[in-house]
């Protein structure tokens, strides 16, 4: 009985150590694949974050490429800008060469007109308005402008015409050269206050028993007026003088009226 009972526990002995065997073989085993799975998971990790950091190289070259095609695209524009603001400069500096050769050329062309129209005039007379007060002996209105009535002092009707070209001609190159440059014009040529310096005044010189008269018209009412209010102001004397003889007015022209 005794012997029976020993071999029984003989086989449970070694049926417990081979369960035992077992179990730390299995567990062995999960180990292994546990351990194989995580180096599997890191190594995909791995790869992973090689992926991410190329992918973050790309997109840094990409960027820097993409600042530096636009540095160079803002650099072409602001280099077309430049030459094209040169062009423009160069283009409108010829254009005003030419412009000012064009006025030159005119300014030429009016001088040979002055050397005809003043010759015979004395050149301190040159730029002397023909019209100042000591040579006038009356002013009235007329239709469209003034009638000027010449002292003797003022000299003849071919004195006048002469004196009043001249003036005019003169005139035509101060304005010209004020076109070219206000701060180029010549001191001889400064301008006066003179009714012969109002734009679109026509003159008509006539002469009856010696005695000289200039009518001066333009158009347009304003323009008109300006040419009286222009007469009053710079030939006060004359106006005066014009007021106080109405009978002398009426004698010397019938359809003029005194200054008022």
């Amino acid at each position: 009985m005794n012997h029976f009972n020993g071999s029984i526990l003989a086989i449970g002995l070694i049926a417990v150590g081979c369960n035992h065997e077992n179990l730390r073989a299995e567990q062995n085993e999960e180990s292994k694949e546990l351990a194989a799975e995580q180096a599997s998971e890191r190594r995909d990790l791995a790869e992973d974050q090689r992926e991410v950091s190329q992918e973050h190289a790309e997109l840094t070259q990409e960027q820097r490429q993409e600042r530096a095609e636009l540095q160079q695209d803002h650099a072409e524009e602001r280099h077309e800008a430049r030459e094209d603001s040169r062009e423009d400069l160069i283009d409108k500096t010829n254009d005003m060469g030419g412009d000012r050769e064009e006025l030159s050329e005119e300014i030429r062309e009016l001088n040979a007109l002055i050397a005809q129209a003043c010759t015979g005039i004395a050149e301190n007379e040159r730029a002397v308005c023909p019209l100042t007060s000591d040579r006038i002996a009356d002013v009235s209105n007329i239709g469209d402008g003034v009638r000027i009535t010449m002292a003797p002092i003022a000299g003849t009707k071919s004195l006048l015409e002469s004196r009043a070209a001249c003036y005019r001609a003169r005139a035509e190159v101060r304005h010209s050269v004020q076109r070219l440059s206000a701060n180029n014009q010549p001191e001889d040529l400064a301008v006066n206050d003179c009714l012969l310096d109002q734009p679109g005044v026509e003159m008509e010189l006539t002469e009856t028993d010696g005695q000289v008269r200039i009518e001066l018209t333009t158009e347009g009412a304003t323009r008109v007026r300006e040419l009286r209010t222009q007469a009053r102001v710079l030939m006060p004397s004359a106006a005066t003088r014009a007021n106080e003889r109405p009978a002398a007015n009426a004698a010397g022209n019938s359809s003029g009226v005194a200054l008022r």
